[in-house]
C-alpha cells in the first residue's frame, strides 16, 4: 500500500516538473515550473513523514498530505513547499464527542482552487465521515458538511465547488449514497448523477460538461 501511495505522489509531482502546458489546456492558472531536484526533495520529505494522500495546489507551489504527528501513528495534515524547506504541520488530530468537531482519522486533503484552503475528511458519524476546511495561512478550521468522499471542481461553471458523497435514507426504508455538488461553505447546489457502473462516481457527469475534479 505504501508503494502505491508513493507512486501516486511521484505521478503528481512529475506532472508539476513537466511544465505548464496541461494547465493552459485546462484553463487553469499555470503551475510554477519545478526542477526534478525540487520534486525529488519534496518526495523524500513526504516519505520521511510517513506521508499518504498527497495532493498538489493548483499552482504547484505546495503539497498537502497526511503524515505522522510526532513519533506515533496519529495522523496530521502537513504542507510542504516545493521551493524548499521542511514540512509544516497544518492541523493535528483533535478528538471530540461532537461529530462535527471531531478531527481524527484525517484523510484525503484537497486544495481549494485559490490555494488558500485545504479541505480534509475526518471520522464523524457511524455511517458518515465529515468534510472540514483548514485555512492555509492560520490553520483555523471549520466543519463544512457530512461526507464520505471529496473532490474539488477545477474548472467550468462550478469551479471551486465540492463534490461530496453523503449517506441518505429512503422514506420507504433503507439507505444509499448520493453525490452532491456543494458550495465551498457546504450548502447544497444540487444532486449529481453517478455513472452507470458506480453511483458514487461523478466522472460521466464531469466529462459530459468538459469539467475536471480532483
Amino acid at each position: 500500500m505504501r508503494l502505491i501511495r508513493i507512486s501516486v505522489l511521484v505521478a503528481c509531482l512529475s506532472g508539476l516538473a513537466s511544465g505548464p502546458a496541461s494547465a493552459r489546456a485546462a484553463g487553469q492558472s499555470e503551475p510554477n515550473p519545478r526542477t526534478h531536484g525540487e520534486v525529488n526533495g519534496a518526495l523524500d520529505a513526504v516519505k520521511r513523514q510517513g506521508g499518504k494522500d498527497a495532493s498538489p495546489s493548483v499552482d504547484g507551489g505546495l503539497i498537502a498530505f497526511v503524515g505522522r504527528d510526532g513519533a506515533g501513528d496519529v495522523a496530521a495534515v502537513w504542507l510542504i513547499n516545493l521551493g524548499g524547506g521542511a514540512p509544516r504541520r497544518l492541523l493535528g488530530s483533535l478528538p471530540s464527542d461532537d461529530p462535527k468537531a471531531n478531527l481524527t482519522e484525517l484523510t484525503g486533503p484537497k486544495f481549494s482552487n485559490d490555494g488558500r484552503t485545504v479541505y480534509v475528511q475526518s471520522a464523524a458519524w457511524v455511517t458518515s465521515g465529515a468534510v472540514h476546511a483548514i485555512d492555509v495561512a492560520t490553520g483555523a478550521h471549520r466543519f463544512i458538511a457530512a461526507g464520505n468522499s471529496l473532490a474539488v471542481v477545477r474548472n467550468g461553471l462550478y469551479s471551486g465547488s465540492l463534490i461530496v458523497s453523503q449517506h441518505m435514507y429512503r422514506r420507504s426504508g433503507g439507505s444509499f449514497e448520493q453525490l452532491w455538488l456543494l458550495r465551498p461553505d457546504g450548502r447544497r447546489r444540487f444532486a449529481i448523477p453517478g455513472s452507470s457502473a458506480d453511483p458514487e462516481d461523478p466522472s460521466d457527469w464531469l466529462q459530459r460538461n468538459g469539467w475536471r475534479a480532483q
